[in-house]
This record gives C-alpha cells, sequence and structure tokens, in this order.
C-alpha cells in the first residue's frame, strides 16, 4: 500500500470519566467504567481513573478514517486495563492494518475483543511492547463516528507510557472496497492516527508549610496577601481555604494564591491539600490573625495642675483594645521618666515646662488609632496668655455693646481690667463696665468722650511672675451725627500719601434704601459691612478693582430691622489698606 500526503484540520473532544471501587457501571463516549465486576474498560481495577476521549474527528469521504487511542489515568498499582481504539469517517473500508507501541514494562498483551464485528479482524503481539491489528473485508464496510473499532486488554503492572502508532509504510494504512483495495490517503500521520497514553498516579503527598505574611498576621482590609506552599507531587489541583470575611482573588487550584482581607475578617486558618481523581493528601494550616485599629481611647486621669520642678506624676487610660503600644505626646517641658509606650506613665516637669495638653493613642503594627481627647495641664509658672484682646467692632455711642476678651491659663487665675488715662487704672463695675474680674470686659453704650480708650488686663495666679495683655484693645465709638465724612485727616494723607476719601450716606435715615456715594482716588478694591448694635457683621458689597472716581450702590434698608447700624467701609489698594465707619438709621 502506498501513502499520499494530505493536511487538514482534525477537531477533537476530550471526555473525563471517573469510577470509584464498588460503583455500578457507567459508560461515556464509547468508553465504561466497572469496578463491582472487578474487569475495568479503560480502568485499572480497585482504583480512581481518568480516561480523555476524542468524540468528534471526521474528514471529508475518500480519506482514510481518523484513528485514535484514549489518554487514561490509573490510580492503582496493577490490574487489568482495556483501552479501546475508536474510528471516526470510517466509510467503504475493505482493510485495515494498525501497529501500535507501549512500554512492555507497563502493559502486557492479554486479548482484544472485535468491537465493532468488522470481519477478520485480528491482533498480533509476538513482539512485546509491539500490537499488530489488521483485516480484510469481501466488501466496503461503514462505522458511525466514535465506534469502538476493537478493544484492547492488557495487564498493568504500574507506571506510565504512550501509545503510538507507528507508521513506516504499510504498518498504519486503509484501503477502500475491493476489488481493488486502494491505499486511502492518511498523510500526515499525526492527523489520522492520534496517539494515546497510559498514566499512573498516586493519592497526592502531605502538603508541606504554608508561607505567608510576616508574624502570620494581616491587617483588617488588606489586599492581595500573597499564601503560598511548595509544589506538592502528583497534585492535580489545590484546594484552599481561608477565613471568614478572607477572599481569593488570584491563584485558586495552584500553589500560590492571593487573597484580599475585608475590614470584619476574622482570625482563622488559611489551609491547603493536593487533590486529584485518586484522593487527596493531608492538609496543612497556618492560624493568621487579624489586626484592627484601635479603639478611641478613654479619658486620661492623672492631675491636672502641677509646678514646675515635679516629678513622678502620674498619668494612666484604660487600656486601649486592639493596642499593643501607646504613643503618648506631651506638652513641653515634660518628660517620660518610666512606662513609656504603656498606658500608664510618670512625667517629670523641668524649669521650662509650660501649660499644655496631654494625649495618647493606641497603635499596633498595622494601624495608629485615633488620639485621646486632649488632657489639659496647667503648668503652675505663672499665667500664660494664650490669645491677647483685640480691638472690639466700633459701637455707636449710647446704643452699643463691645466685648474685649482675654484668653490665658494658669493656677487659680484673677482678672483685673485697666484703661489707660494718662496711666493705667483699675475699671471698677459702673453703668458703662462689667466682667472687669473677669476674662471678657463688656462696655455698654459708650459715650462719644470713650472713642479711643486703651484697655488691658492684668491676670495673677497662684505662681509667679504676674502678666499684663499688650493693650492694643482700643474702643472705637461712632458719633450717631456722622453722616457724611472724610476717610483721611491731613495727617493721613501726608503720611501714605493718599488724596481725601469721602463717603455720603444719603438718604439717612432711611425707611426704604439709601445710597451711599463714594469719591475713590486711585484703583482698589472696596468692601462694605453692616455691624448691628450686638457687634455682629455682615457683607453688604464687595467689589474688587474699581477705577478711580465716584462709585455708588444702593442699600435696601427694608431688608433690615429698624434700628441704629454702623456701615463700616473698607478700602485697599496695592500699597495701603484704610477703613471708615458711617451710622445708619433705619426707621
Amino acid at each position: 500500500m502506498h501513502k499520499y500526503l494530505f493536511c487538514f484540520w482534525l477537531v477533537f473532544l476530550t471526555t473525563t470519566v471517573k469510577c470509584l471501587a464498588g460503583d455500578p457501571p457507567v459508560s461515556q463516549a464509547g468508553v465504561s467504567c466497572c469496578k463491582a465486576s472487578g474487569v475495568l474498560s479503560g480502568v485499572c481495577q480497585g482504583s480512581k481513573e481518568q480516561i480523555s476521549d476524542l468524540n468528534s474527528i471526521s474528514y471529508s469521504t475518500g480519506f482514510a478514517p481518523v484513528t485514535y487511542l484514549p489518554a487514561i489515568t490509573i490510580c492503582s498499582s496493577n490490574g487489568t486495563v482495556e483501552i479501546p481504539v475508536k474510528v471516526n469517517s470510517f466509510s467503504d473500508i475493505g482493510a485495515i492494518s494498525l501497529t501500535i507501541q507501549y512500554d512492555s514494562n507497563i502493559l502486557v498483551y492479554q486479548s482484544f475483543i472485535n468491537s465493532s464485528g468488522y470481519p477478520g479482524l485480528d491482533v498480533d503481539c509476538s513482539v512485546p511492547g509491539t500490537l499488530v491489528a489488521g483485516g480484510f473485508a469481501s466488501e466496503g464496510i461503514s462505522l458511525d463516528d466514535s465506534t469502538v473499532l476493537l478493544t484492547l486488554s492488557f495487564m498493568y503492572l504500574g507506571g506510565s507510557t504512550t501509545l503510538s502508532f507507528v507508521d513506516n509504510g504499510t504498518s498504519c494504512e486503509f484501503a477502500g472496497p475491493p476489488p481493488t483495495w486502494q491505499p486511502l490517503p492518511d498523510s500526515p500521520q499525526q492527523d489520522f492516527y492520534v496517539d494515546g497514553e497510559i498514566t499512573g498516579l498516586t493519592v497526592p503527598a502531605n502538603a508541606g508549610l504554608i508561607s505567608g505574611p510576616p508574624g502570620d498576621y494581616v491587617c483588617a482590609g488588606q489586599m492581595n496577601v500573597p499564601f503560598s506552599v511548595q509544589p506538592i507531587i502528583n497534585a492535580q489541583n489545590y484546594i484552599w481555604t481561608v477565613p471568614d470575611g478572607a477572599t481569593i482573588v488570584s491563584g485558586n487550584n495552584t500553589n500560590s494564591i492571593t487573597v484580599d482581607f475585608s475590614t470584619t475578617s476574622i482570625a482563622g486558618n488559611v489551609a491547603v491539600y493536593g487533590d486529584n481523581i485518586c484522593g487527596t493528601g493531608s492538609a496543612s494550616s497556618v492560624f493568621i490573625n487579624i489586626l484592627f485599629a484601635p479603639a478611641s481611647p478613654g479619658l486620661i486621669s492623672g492631675s491636672d495642675s502641677v509646678c514646675t520642678g515635679e516629678n513622678e506624676v502620674m498619668y494612666t487610660v484604660a487600656p486601649v483594645p486592639n493596642a499593643a503600644s501607646y504613643n503618648w505626646v506631651l506638652p513641653e517641658g515634660a518628660v517620660i521618666t518610666s512606662g513609656q509606650y504603656t498606658n500608664t506613665i510618670f512625667l517629670s516637669f523641668d524649669e521650662s515646662a509650660e501649660s499644655g495638653f496631654l494625649s495618647v493613642t493606641g497603635i499596633n503594627a498595622c494601624f495608629n488609632g485615633p488620639s485621646s481627647l486632649p488632657f489639659p495641664i496647667t503648668i503652675g509658672s505663672g499665667p500664660f496668655i494664650i490669645e491677647q484682646p483685640l480691638s472690639p467692632l466700633p459701637v455707636m455711642a449710647g446704643a452699643g455693646l463691645a466685648h474685649i476678651q482675654v484668653v490665658a491659663s494658669g493656677l487659680g487665675l484673677s482678672y483685673q481690667w485697666q484703661v489707660y488715662n494718662s496711666e493705667w487704672v483699675n475699671i471698677l463695675t459702673d453703668e458703662f463696665y462689667s466682667g472687669v474680674n473677669s476674662d471678657e470686659l463688656v462696655i455698654t453704650n459708650p459715650l462719644p468722650a470713650m472713642d479711643g480708650l486703651t484697655f488691658r488686663c492684668h491676670l495673677q495666679g497662684e505662681c509667679e511672675p504676674e502678666q499684663f495683655t499688650d493693650g492694643n484693645a482700643v474702643l472705637t465709638v461712632i458719633d450717631p451725627m456722622g453722616i457724611d465724612s472724610p476717610w483721611s485727616d491731613q495727617t493721613k494723607q501726608n503720611t501714605i500719601g493718599i488724596g481725601q476719601l469721602r463717603a455720603m450716606l444719603y438718604p439717612n435715615p432711611s425707611k426704604y434704601k439709601s445710597m451711599l456715594s463714594m469719591f475713590i482716588p486711585e484703583k482698589g478694591d472696596i468692601r462694605c459691612l453692616l455691624v448691628n448694635s450686638l457687634g455682629q457683621s455682615y457683607l453688604i458689597k464687595e467689589k474688587e478693582s474699581v477705577e478711580p472716581g465716584n462709585f455708588q450702590f444702593e442699600i435696601n434698608s427694608r431688608l433690615f430691622s429698624p434700628g441704629q447700624y454702623i456701615l463700616m467701609l473698607q478700602f485697599t489698594t496695592r500699597n495701603f489698606s484704610i477703613s471708615n465707619p458711617l451710622r445708619w438709621i433705619i426707621e
């Protein structure tokens, strides 16, 4: 018989059949599995197995059939295995010649079954490791696709071997019907004769140690945490389990995975074992702790007032959940003498110590928790001024309130407000002044003569030295008669080099609306604030880059309640900024 070269595509489907010892017979794609009978078709007795088969390989007529052997995985060490030889596109065939080679140390030929009933089909296995099957028919024979042409029975001795068709001339060949028995084209060989294999497999080995994050902990919410195990011998699959709240995001069914841990994950085992059709190996696991953010610390307890030079002053906070350590923030001049990184510390305060705040934060390897509420510590070294008094907003004579406040700390503070009248004198409570011995001085309905008075506060405490505020708080009292007024006097003009600025508000008093008219000597920005008798201010108008000349805008007086107000006008250029109040009466 002769060979003909012809190239075409091969299409096939792989089918897997599994049987367990004692299972009833099953059948798929022409390959059966039977445990109870003690004879396995495509399987070794007493074992699990896997058979890969080709269900559909076909060509147009005029070519040799496609002949294919299965891939069989065997789990036992010995027994009988039956190997089906199947065909596709088997049409009008008059002669068959097939040669199959295998490892005779793995398989020992026993017998064959003419499963298709092809006339004259016989098998010769006189040479170990080589099997020759052939037959002639008196007419062309056709078989359905996936028909088992013949079934070969071997004694399986253990191990793995290929099942290879040998095509070196007439060793593998098909012919057409008699009387000519014309050889059919079957080249290239791999497209017409599909090899198989027998693979011996055992239960996977035990899983080794799992490699995970250092310290065997992860942070709550941590993503892409790697875990791996050394490749497990004979494992076809890797079965991983992770704690509740954790999710395998990549690598599942391999020996290396990455895992996302949600913020609600709980501590637990990450485990893995090998799996194949023969069974499972022993699992390996590692316990993973979940570190959550430390909770908010409770209130700090300890002395809130100490003197400079004091030592071994204890401060403590209740243990913070999820905290492995504690970070303390101290006032200036305080030093931890013992208990660093714990929830109880001892402090000393040197001569440079200043009043301030003590706070603590719980920390662990993953998170810095929230800080505690600040615990104020007053150092007994005399009063400490935190905020100097500011000049109050202008008030109208006889119709307004001015507030001047100092913010200070210290032990046993006392306050005495003073006014400058050739010299600093203490203020007594009267119809104009209240709060003279508190941190806030209130001036009620001041007289026009009080315009320009300067105030300061004298502070004393349990510790020296006494303190005075800077005396820069100035009271501004607006004359109710001021309607049309300049923004600057001759002295200021000479100092800053600007021309006369004037503003006029009319009508005033106003019932419905007033017009504010201004003369601007040079380009600048204008802001107009409305200030009521309580000192509350509202932005009425704001305009940038106003060109020199006359500028005016309308104010709707119906938007405000009847009463007396101050319009605070501000004009700013690149080189200077000035302001001026105007009294406005709404009827």
